[in-house]
């Protein structure tokens, strides 16, 4: 296909700059035109000041305030690609149409990825709008979950499952597993993380009652790495609390200095790395990509993730006992994992699971592509 030019347009609120499943799944698919050594730039719109960063030789970030300067500073460069995440473009905007037929005389290729359920909106109307640009516009359309998928294909929109793809470093091995863990000391222990939002709505309440209780047994370390809000009164005072609860070994990150590097990025998998079981209690997946892409990290580091059982994670798990229908099951889940010497089976159901999703970023990648050139 040669080097192309690649423009990647999203919202504010996925800013890949930042932490968070959206934001990963925008920088993982950046990445993924970057190995192939061309350019991309990624238009970001809501932002409150207009603004253009040189990232990388071959990556720009530029920061719009509406859907409108984006499209005409995409219109000014000559770019093959033009890849939307998340909702459709908004429909109120007549000049949109204006660039999309000029983009299409061109020979723009058009991908969206749909990363969120419901992926179209629950007015009839505006669902039918909606679904007659999608067919009429884009050349390849994604969804990261069976369930939009199916969304999708009953407003006669053909939509290919992709899963969010993982980078090759979260990939471990049983044996490196072994390895990190008694390097750390930890090789008789079993730990169980938890990785996320230090939030009453994140079910951060019922991990801390259920790690409390499973420290009974001797050989168990948990651990929470935590991102807390100091502006939010319930996140201040979960996140002082756990900086004095002995039994919880407690690594925070402040949300208001919210920024992507790769130390942060490598803390999180130096954890995975030595985690057994992590914790995903989710109330709800409407703010994040619709198939987590901290579940298919911790599967990839073969940790075995114990999840509520919302939109597809029972898809993605195929395993009852690692699913928990209420927030009080938590603890009877891993109490049966540890009691019970089920780790070895339920890791070797992990690692099934992930080579038969395929869902690294090179297979991943490499679909997309294969795609493209029957466009």
């Amino acid at each position: 296909m040669g080097k192309l030019k690649v423009a990647i347009l999203n919202s504010y609120s996925a800013d890949f700059r930042r932490i968070g499943g959206t934001q990963s799944l925008v920088r993982n698919w950046t990445n993924i035109f970057l190995a192939k050594g061309w350019k991309v730039d990624v238009y970001t719109t809501g932002a409150q000041t207009e603004e253009i960063l040189q990232l990388k030789p071959n990556l720009r970030s530029i920061y719009c305030r509406n859907s409108y300067e984006a499209f005409k500073k995409i219109d000014k460069h000559k770019f093959n690609i033009l890849l939307g995440v998340g909702a459709p473009l908004p429909l109120h905007i007549l000049s949109q149409y204006y660039y999309f037929l000029k983009w299409i005389l061109r020979r723009v290729h058009f991908i969206h990825i749909f990363h969120k359920y419901p992926p179209l909106s629950e007015n009839p109307f505006l669902r039918w709008l909606q679904s007659g640009y999608l067919k009429c516009v884009y050349d390849v359309i994604v969804a990261v979950s069976p369930r939009i998928v199916d969304a999708l294909k009953s407003s006669g929109i053909n939509a290919h499952l992709m899963l969010p793809p993982i980078p090759k470093k979260f990939y471990f091995t049983k044996n490196e597993k072994i390895d990190e863990k008694q390097k750390e000391k930890l090789d008789k222990k079993v730990v169980i993380s938890y990785i996320g939002r230090v939030s009453p709505d994140k079910g951060i309440e019922s991990v801390i009652r259920a790690f409390k209780k499973i420290r009974n047994i001797k050989k168990v370390v948990v651990k929470i790495y935590g991102l807390y809000n100091p502006k939010i009164t319930s996140s201040l005072n979960l996140h002082r609390y756990l900086t004095q609860e002995n039994e919880i070994e407690y690594k925070a990150m402040n949300y208001l200095r919210n920024k992507y590097s790769e130390k942060s990025e490598n803390d999180i998998i130096s954890l995975l790395k030595i985690t057994d079981i992590i914790v995903l209690p989710f109330h709800t997946l409407s703010e994040t990509v619709d198939s987590p892409l901290l579940l298919l990290e911790s599967m990839a580091s073969l940790c075995i993730p114990v999840a509520s059982d919302i939109g597809d994670i029972q898809f993605i798990l195929q395993d009852s006992h690692l699913l928990i229908k209420k927030e009080e099951n938590l603890y009877d889940a891993l109490a049966y994992l540890i009691k019970e010497n089920k780790l070895e089976e339920k890791q070797r159901h992990i690692k099934n699971r992930v080579d038969d999703l395929g869902f690294d970023i090179v297979y991943i990648g490499n679909m997309m592509f294969k795609m493209l050139k029957k466009c």
